[in-house]
Parts: C-alpha cells; sequence; structure tokens
C-alpha cells in the first residue's frame, strides 16, 4: 500500500503546477472537448519517441481529468481474454511552461475485474509477445491493478538551432487469480528515451532519439486447497506444452530494452513529420527464487515508421493524414538444463540453449480525415481507415505453424453542436463502422500431444479468433458546458458503446460499454 501511495502523491505534485498555470494560451478560444482534440491532433511531435521537438509544434497549457467505468462481455473474445470483464478508470493530464521549458504529464490508473479467463496462470497480460508461460484449463476470475505515470519536457530551441527532450514513464501493475492454482503477480516497467532535435531552417528540422526500458514480472502460484494438486501445463509456442501436476511454480520475467529513432520534420503551410524506430528488447525467465533455472529467452525486434501530414490547419478545412507500418520479429529460446549437486557449486546448469521458435507480425495501416474547422474547434469530421495484419508464427522442430491475414476497412464520423454560446454548451456525437476480413490462414501442430486442450482448445481457438470475419460499430456522445461563465474551464459527461457482430465459426459477437465524466482546466 505503501508503494501505491507513493506514486499517487507524485501524480498530484506533478499535477498542482500544472493546474496552477493551465489557462495560458487559452484565451483565444473555447476549452470544449472538441477543442481539446483538435488542439492534440496538430502536436505532431507528440506521437513520436522524440519529446525534443514538442516546442516546434507551438503547444499550449491543458489540464483534464476523468473518471470512468467500463464493461463488456460476449462470447466474441481470445480464449484467454474475461467472459465479463468490469473496469474503473482514472486519467489525469495536463501541461505547462516552466520559464523556457515545456513540460507534460499524465497519470493513469486502472482497476480490472476479468470474470471466466482461461488458459492463464502466471501473466498479467498473455498477449504480449511471451510464449514461455503457465497455464491451467479451468477458468477463473483475475484481479488487476494499473498505474502508468509519464511525463515528457523539452527545450526551446537554443540558438535558434538546438533543442532537448525527455520521456520518462513508470508503470507498475499487479494482479491476482482467483482459482487454484492460484497466482499473485507484480510487475513494473521503466522507461527513459533522451532526444535531441537540430532546426536546420525554421522549417526544416532533423531529429534523434535513444530509448532504454527495464522490465520485471513476477508470478507466485500456490494451491488455497493444499489437499487437491492442480493439473497445469508449461507453454513453450504453438501449442507445445509440458503437463504437471501440483501447486504451479514461482516465475520471474526480466528484460532490458534498448532501441533509437530518427525523425523529419517540415513546417509550413502543410505540416509533414515522419519517424523510423528500432529496438530490441531481450527477456529472460527463470524459474523458482532458491535456486533460480533457465526457462526460456525471447529476442524481440521492432521496427516502426510513420509519416503524418496536416494541410491547412489555419483554413476553414483541414486534412489529417497517417500512414504507418510495423514489423516485429520474436525469436524464442529454449534451455536444456541439469542439476548439479555439488557442494561447492549447487544449482542449475545450462548444458544446451537454441532457437526453437520464431514469431513474425506485420501491419501496414492508413488513415485519413477531412475537417471543418470552426475557431479553435471544429464542427465536424469525416474519416477512413484501412489495416493489413500479416501473421507468420512457426515453431521449428517438430514443426507446427500458425499464419494468419487480416484487412481492416472502415470509416467514421463526428459532429460537434453547439447548443448554446451560454456557458458553451456542447454535443459531440461520434459514429463509426469497420469491417475485418479473415483473408486466410492455417493452423498445423506437428508436436506431440495433439490431444491436450493446450492445442485444441487454447491454440484452435486463438486461430478460429484470427480468421473470423466481424463488423465493428460504435456509437458516442460527449455533453460539455461551462459550471461558470467567467471561467473557461469545463464540465464534460461522455458515454459510448461498440459493438462486434461475429460472422464466423461459432462466435456471436462482444459489446463494450463506457461512461465517464471530467473536468478541463
Amino acid at each position: 500500500m505503501k508503494y501505491i501511495n507513493k506514486i499517487l502523491a507524485l501524480a498530484v505534485l506533478w499535477s498542482i503546477p500544472t493546474i496552477a498555470t493551465a489557462q495560458k494560451g487559452k484565451e483565444a478560444g473555447q476549452n470544449t472537448p472538441a477543442a481539446l482534440e483538435l488542439q492534440k491532433a496538430g502536436y505532431l511531435w507528440m506521437h513520436t519517441d522524440n519529446a525534443a521537438g514538442l516546442q516546434l509544434d507551438n503547444p499550449t497549457s491543458f489540464t483534464k481529468v476523468d473518471l470512468g467505468y467500463e464493461t463488456q462481455s460476449g462470447n466474441f473474445k481470445k480464449p484467454q481474454q474475461g467472459k465479463n470483464i468490469e473496469n474503473i478508470l482514472f486519467n489525469a493530464e495536463g501541461s505547462t511552461f516552466l520559464q523556457s521549458i515545456y513540460l507534460w504529464g499524465s497519470f493513469k490508473y486502472s482497476r480490472q475485474n476479468i470474470d471466466e479467463a482461461g488458459f492463464n496462470a502466471s501473466l498479467i497480460d498473455p498477449y504480449r509477445g511471451m510464449p514461455y508461460y503457465t497455464v491451467d484449463t479451468l477458468q477463473s476470475n483475475w484481479n488487476n491493478q494499473y498505474y502508468t505515470l509519464q511525463m515528457k519536457g523539452a527545450t526551446k530551441p537554443l540558438w535558434n538551432f538546438v533543442s532537448f527532450g525527455l520521456d520518462l514513464q513508470y508503470q507498475t501493475a499487479s494482479g491476482a487469480k482467483q482459482r487454484d492454482p492460484r497466482s499473485e503477480n507484480q510487475q513494473y516497467a521503466i522507461k527513459v528515451k533522451p532526444g535531441v532535435v537540430f532546426s536546420i531552417t525554421p522549417k526544416h528540422h532533423i531529429g534523434f532519439n535513444l530509448q532504454y526500458s527495464n522490465y520485471k514480472e513476477q508470478s507466485d502460484m500456490e494451491n488455497a486447497n493444499s489437499y487437491v494438486n492442480q493439473t497445469y501445463y508449461l507453454l513453450y509456442g504453438l501449442g507445445k506444452s509440458v503437463e504437471k501436476i501440483g501447486s504451479g511454480r514461482f516465475t520471474e520475467y526480466s528484460s532490458n530494452t534498448v532501441g533509437s529513432g530518427l525523425q523529419y520534420n517540415y513546417s509550413g503551410r502543410t505540416k509533414v513529420l515522419w519517424d523510423a524506430n528500432y529496438s530490441m528488447k531481450v527477456e529472460d525467465l527463470k524459474e523458482n527464487s532458491t535456486s533460480p533455472k533457465n526457462d526460456g529467452t525471447t529476442r524481440d525486434g521492432i521496427f516502426t515508421t510513420n509519416l503524418r501530414l496536416v494541410t491547412n490547419p489555419e483554413k476553414t478545412y483541414s486534412s489529417y493524414i497517417w500512414l504507418g507500418y510495423q514489423d516485429r520479429r520474436i525469436s524464442g529460446i529454449e534451455y536444456l538444463t541439469t542439476w548439479n549437486s555439488s557442494a561447492t557449486n549447487t544449482g542449475w546448469v545450462t548444458q544446451y540453449k537454441g532457437v526453437r521458435s520464431k514469431y513474425k507480425t506485420q501491419i501496414a495501416s492508413a488513415q485519413y480525415e477531412l475537417v471543418k474547422n470552426r475557431g479553435n474547434e471544429y464542427f465536424w469530421k469525416l474519416g477512413a481507415l484501412l489495416n493489413y495484419t500479416k501473421q507468420r508464427d512457426k515453431y521449428l522442430l517438430p514443426e507446427s505453424r500458425m499464419e494468419s491475414e487480416r484487412l481492416e476497412y472502415g470509416a467514421n464520423g463526428k459532429v460537434n453542436i453547439a447548443l448554446s454560446n451560454k456557458q458553451i454548451k456542447r454535443l459531440l456525437v461520434e459514429a463509426s463502422a469497420t469491417y475485418n476480413n479473415g483473408m486466410s490462414g492455417k493452423y498445423e501442430y506437428g508436436g506431440q500431444h495433439s490431444e491436450y486442450l493446450t492445442v485444441s482448445d487454447l491454440m484452435q481457438n486463438e486461430f478460429n479468433y484470427s480468421r473470423t470475419d466481424y463488423a465493428r460499430f460504435n456509437l458516442s456522445a460527449t455533453y460539455s458546458q461551462q459550471l461558470n461563465e467567467e471561467h473557461k474551464s469545463n464540465l464534460f459527461i461522455k458515454g459510448s458503446f461498440t459493438y462486434d457482430k461475429a460472422y464466423s465459426y461459432e462466435y456471436n459477437h462482444r459489446s463494450l460499454l463506457h461512461f465517464s465524466i471530467g473536468y478541463q482546466f
């Protein structure tokens, strides 16, 4: 509890100077949800890993806090997701100027109750790219909490030539499985991203940043009923598993990530920002806290590149274009270990290690928005998106494969209705529709024990989900108004509903209902 209180204290301390100066730069326009959304859409450098360029977007100060609740249910889900999920959310975000330095910060908290999740007994997030973990075949509830504290800072261009920036992020999470074999998990991550931007001319800028992160997650399993041993499985990829009976095991995941990024920015009538990043994460899994045993390692390389354009941001009509590509490749390394019982060097000894599995995911994305501006707000938005995903996973020996291709396309629209200029009452309505086409795919298991549920249930349903055609519909509305005409702070209430309708296999639907209330200073 002391640990959590320290995090909350840091969040409050960060918010105090932000709230105190939140009105700076707001005098020229309204402080509505649509105004803040449009303002942040023009902050191209905020979407990169290089904080040094933040002041090139001419940012203003703001503060926003909101408290929300969401619930989702339905059988169209991945096998390790819960049948029902409830989430309490708190978010605080703000920015301010400290003399010539621009500071931005955010704090996020989430308390999540997951009902009837299957095939997960050792990871808070089984979909983060780690193939080595423990599962059981009984559905169980999970109670999770997440905290994220982030800060970005940027100097103004020094000597009209060079800017420096720093992006810091701290995350911590805890999780508890509610059914034997039970698991208590603790997780943290620290990310540091220093950056620099060189202003070659007033319109042309080149940036470079580095990144480092450290991650750790511990899982301690046990049986509340010590008289009944449970069956569980150690997963090694694409269905390969080892069956065990007992109370589970203690595991520790630790990783270090290094990477770098490059950016180019043109600031004219059309604003252009291109960025490219590459990072490599090496994550080790060790079993047993007293005599650690190497059980698996992943090498996770991610390359991303994005191109963002904003045309005519000061005119009546503006266009926002985003093109992106990601290539992620994971190599899974397994160990052959023996126990050394000698008095001088007792412990596990690695006799052999080698790459036994490979995972490759490629994603290409495109989005376009046409915006009709109204002052520092917008009147309406129309947009379209297109996403292509290709996945190729392979266990080398004995060979198993899982492959899939997906295409997502859709359209969305928003209208910002001015209900009254008295107290600046607004109703922001959004609707979107997308269709996901499972173009092709296959799952072939070539290992032993194909009768295990880790093959016939977990991996087969994972594949079925990736191949399913489905449509997604979303409708949301946000009402906002000033509480006092003398101040530009805004109270807002938001509600949204998302519905997924599946058209393949035995899936039916999945729905998400979200409510939130917040305040903009």
